[in-house]
């Protein structure tokens, strides 16, 4: 079994506003540097549940991206 102690993983969280400018910034960083990025998996937390920015986001970058289901978890009624 493989130790994990040894493993690094680098994770970039890219947050913002509403309409600050995330996705476009993603699509232009994959358009621009995807062969500094090195291999990478996209996961999009979107508001709505027809998750646009992950459809948008893996046609621009060809890359598999995860959507997370049924909206923001910030944004539900935890109450």
């Amino acid at each position: 079994m493989k130790s994990l102690e040894n493993s690094q993983t680098e994770a970039v969280l890219i947050l913002g506003a509403l309409g600050s400018g995330k996705t476009s910034f993603l699509k232009w960083l994959l358009n621009n540097r995807r062969q500094e990025l090195g291999k990478m998996n996209l996961i999009v937390n979107d508001i709505g549940t027809e998750n646009i920015d992950a459809g948008r986001l893996a046609k621009a970058s060809e890359l598999d991206v995860t959507a997370l289901q049924s909206g923001c978890i910030c944004c539900e009624d935890l109450a």
